[in-house]
C-alpha cells in the first residue's frame, strides 16, 4: 500500500492502457493453454512465462512494425523499481515469472529465491533428463521448483554500459565511461529494492569482494563489446 500511495500519480489513462494490455495478454495465454488441452498435450508440457527485461523508456522506432507504432515516451511502468529498459537497476532486470507443469512442482508456491533467464536451459535439460553439458551457464532451478528450499547462487548481469553483480541480500552495479573513473554502487535489494540507498561506504569489504566477482566475470565476456575501464 506503501508504494500505491507513493507512485498514485500515474495517470489514469496509462492505468487502462496497463489494464487493457494485461487483458489481452491473458487471453493469449489461455488460447495457448487450452490449445494444449485440445492436443493432449498439457500433461507432459512445461509452461513458463517470463520477460526478458523490465518496460522501457524513450522508444523511437525508425522501422520496427512498418511504421505502424509511433513513438513512445515510456512503454509501461517499472515502479516503485528504479530505471528502466538498458540499466542495471532493478527496474530493467528484475521481472516476474511463472512456470506450471500438471502438478508436477509446488502447488501456488510463491517462490522467492533469486533465478537467472541462464537458470532456463539447465532446468528444461535437468528435468527432460538430458545432461547438461559443462559450458552450459546458470542453475538449475529443479530442486526450489519441487521442494520448499532456498537454493541461491550469484547473478551476473551483463548490460550495455553498466553491469550487475547480485549475492543476495548484496547487488553491485558498475557502471562503464569512456571519459570517466568506472562508478560502482552497493544495494540491500532486500531492504531497499527502489535502490534509493548506495551503502558502498557502509559495507567496504562486501564492496571489495564483489568488485573482484564482477571483474572475472566481466573478463569471461567478449573483448570487442567491452568499454574499457578507467
Amino acid at each position: 500500500m506503501q508504494w500505491r500511495d507513493k507512485y498514485s500519480f500515474i495517470k489514469s489513462e496509462s492505468r487502462r492502457d496497463y489494464a487493457a494490455a494485461m487483458s489481452h495478454l491473458d487471453d493469449a495465454i489461455g488460447q495457448v493453454l487450452k490449445r494444449l488441452d485440445s492436443l493432449g498435450l498439457r500433461k507432459n508440457t512445461i509452461v513458463l512465462f517470463m520477460s526478458d527485461n523490465g518496460a522501457q523508456e524513450n522508444w523511437h522506432p525508425t522501422s520496427q512494425y512498418e511504421g505502424k507504432y509511433g513513438p513512445n515516451d515510456q512503454l509501461g511502468s517499472n515502479q516503485p523499481l528504479r530505471n528502466y529498459k538498458t540499466s542495471n537497476y532493478e527496474g530493467a532486470i528484475r521481472v516476474p515469472a511463472i512456470i506450471s507443469w500438471n502438478n508436477n512442482f509446488m502447488q501456488a508456491e510463491k517462490n522467492h529465491n533469486y533465478t537467472s533467464v541462464i537458470d532456463v536451459m539447465p532446468t528444461f535439460l535437468e528435468l527432460a533428463a538430458v545432461k547438461i553439458p559443462e559450458q552450459v551457464e546458470g542453475e538449475s532451478l529443479t530442486v526450489i521448483l519441487k521442494e520448499k528450499t532456498n537454493e541461491h547462487h550469484s547473478i551476473y548481469v551483463r548490460g550495455h554500459k553498466q553491469e550487475s553483480l547480485i549475492q543476495r541480500p548484496w547487488k553491485l552495479v558498475r557502471t562503464r565511461h569512456l571519459h570517466a573513473k568506472t562508478e560502482f554502487e552497493l544495494f540491500n535489494v532486500e531492504e531497499d529494492p527502489s535502490e534509493e540507498n548506495n551503502v558502498i561506504q557502509q559495507y567496504p569489504t562486501i564492496a571489495e569482494k564483489m568488485k573482484q566477482a564482477i571483474a572475472k566475470q566481466f573478463s569471461k565476456d567478449a573483448k570487442e563489446v567491452n568499454v574499457p575501464l578507467r
